[in-house]
């Protein structure tokens, strides 16, 4: 963001004459932390129009403002290679106070969600209201809008907009690129898109793919992955030459074998967040936890740092950022210790954003009305949900903390066996295309009694509910449509919870803590009605994501994930 920008934004804050913003700030007594040569060194720097112009061991040049680091390490800001903000369930203003104070200063976002909604005008939405603030943004066109053809979302992406939208500078590449079997069939569809990002990044989605299928799908441009389920496959991936995502979300985490990688392949290393929950995002720091967690592993801090910095402003070609050197941005943040990093004050473009928040004060943005009426679905009954008798029996079997489901054959024919964990679980198409109910039946989530329900619901993002009864089951989806999406909850003991998210179903405009104190709440009911997920919102959005094995369910039906079919 330039100086001009940040100026303009001066105009919607209210600043003491001592949180004055200054053109020049000189550090004093600091220990920098420089990520291309890997040491830290005793000095100063001197900021100017928010580009460090010195640094060095004694700068005799004067500021307008002098900073006593006393001793503290001056890290560049972190960099996330991989986020998608709306599953924050916030917007970018919100998001970006949230993840400023942990260090972030910069994310790589993609709109894949937003734009499942309501197409390439959910990027344009997203570019506009992240233009002026704080957190820099760079974001990735989505490439899977749908991302198959096995379930109803609420818009398409074209070649021809991915190839219109990688003319603006903020934009850095394509989004991860799901449809894998397309994609080693060569389908000429998702070629073009490939194609249409030019020489910037193609971002990868390959869970679990190995050997020549593998080869296939990196040699068609594509160039990086997030989901390796397991040590020896991010090995394989590596030697193939392609860059790694260390990822830590709220629903998804990355186990201490993956971390391995960062000794075996350093310079193959990036730290994403990928989905993290905004109460994960207050508590623990976006890459901020994938740092201190590298770092108690007992992973060397010097690398594990530059992995979050330097490593990521290389690979996405983003020079000015990811270091401490003369003529980069002045992006980073200062800290007591490089054992557990927790930043103390934090600069993005030379300004003081964290603890003093300047830019804080800014109005909310205008979402336009198109953006608030996405959940179209008339009120359900209990006729609507019956399971279908042939797919009695095959059921979905949800694991705490992964984003992969097991598949479960048994002869029964009973919808619900409350007592063995065998719950229903429905999908309501929401955009008001073709009306489709699909149900099926789950195991794992472990609720005794009442009903579970979001609309955020990847990645076409309709209605999900999972529950021990139709009646609970019918309560929350119609609580999640007369409110135009959500999070909700019910049982005859806690009563209905509720979240909404009037932004397309996904996300609200509310401050931060209040979210993450609502959802909080809803995560309570959810453990008093038997619940065993840690994530049990975050895990439930999931279920209806048919490009991660084994078996899911969409609108279309249950589906076989590993064949790309409708059971």
């Amino acid at each position: 963001m330039s100086m001009e920008n940040f100026m303009k934004i001066l105009q919607h804050c209210k600043c003491k004459r001592s949180d004055a913003i200054y053109n020049t700030i000189k550090i004093v007594n600091a220990k920098i932390v420089d990520t291309q040569s890997m040491n830290v060194v005793s000095g100063e720097i001197i900021i100017s129009n928010g580009i460090i112009k010195r640094v060095g061991k004694k700068i005799d040049k004067k500021a307008e403002k002098t900073i006593d680091a006393r001793g503290m390490y001056l890290i560049p800001g972190f960099i996330d290679a991989h986020v998608h903000i709306e599953s924050s369930l916030l917007t970018p203003t919100e998001f970006s106070k949230a993840v400023l104070k942990h260090g972030t200063t910069t994310v790589i976002a993609d709109s894949h969600e937003i734009c499942n909604i309501l197409g390439i005008k959910g990027l344009e939405l997203f570019l506009n209201e992240s233009e002026n603030l704080p957190l820099e943004f760079y974001f990735v066109v989505p490439s899977c809008v749908p991302a198959t053809d096995l379930g109803t979302s609420g818009a398409t992406v074209t070649a021809e907009e991915i190839k219109k939208m990688m003319k603006n500078k903020r934009i850095v590449g394509l989004g991860e690129v799901m449809d894998f079997p397309a994609v080693i069939k060569r389908n000429k569809r998702i070629m073009e898109k490939i194609n249409a990002a030019g020489k910037k990044v193609v971002n990868g989605h390959a869970p679990g793919l190995r050997g020549k299928l593998m080869n296939k799908y990196y040699d068609a441009g594509i160039m990086d992955d997030h989901e390796s389920l397991e040590y020896s496959e991010m090995v394989e991936k590596a030697e193939y030459g392609v860059m790694l995502f260390l990822r830590e979300g709220s629903a998804e985490v990355s186990g201490k074998e993956q971390y391995r990688i960062i000794d075996a392949y350093p310079d193959h290393i990036c730290f994403c967040s990928d989905d993290k929950s905004v109460v994960d995002i207050d508590r623990y720091g976006s890459i901020l936890f994938n740092v201190n967690k590298a770092i108690a592993l007992g992973y060397d801090p010097l690398i594990t740092i530059r992995c979050a910095t330097h490593s990521c402003a290389g690979y996405y070609g983003l020079d000015d950022i990811g270091n401490i050197k003369q003529g980069l941005k002045a992006n980073f943040f200062l800290s007591k210790s490089l054992k557990k990093i927790k930043p103390n004050i934090v600069f993005v473009n030379g300004i003081e954003v964290y603890p003093k928040g300047h830019v804080s004060n800014r109005g909310k943005f205008t979402y336009p009305a198109y953006a608030k009426s996405t959940v179209k679905h008339e009120p359900i009954n209990k006729k609507d949900i019956a399971i279908p008798t042939k797919h009695l029996g095959n059921i979905i079997v949800a694991k705490d903390g992964s984003l992969h489901t097991g598949w479960k054959k048994l002869k029964i024919t009973e919808e619900y066996d409350v007592k063995k964990g065998i719950l229903k679980i429905i999908v309501i198409e929401r955009y008001r295309k073709n009306g489709n109910i699909s149900t099926g039946q789950i195991t794992g989530f472990g609720i005794k009694n009442g009903a579970i329900g979001s609309t955020v619901a990847h990645d076409c993002h309709n209605i999900i509910v999972v529950g021990t009864s139709d009646d609970e089951i019918v309560k929350v989806a119609n609580e999640l449509i007369r409110n135009g999406g959500g999070l909700a909850i019910y049982s005859r003991t806690t009563g209905l919870g509720l979240l909404k998210l009037p932004i397309a179903g996904i996300m609200t405009q509310d401050d931060y803590k209040k979210v993450g104190k609502i959802l909080e709440d809803l995560k309570k009911k959810a453990k008093a009605i038997g619940c065993k997920m840690r994530e049990p919102f975050g895990t439930l959005s999931f279920m209806a994501l048919e490009v991660i094995p084994e078996l899911k369910i969409t609108d279309k039906g249950l589906v076989d994930v590993k064949n790309f079919r409708i059971l």
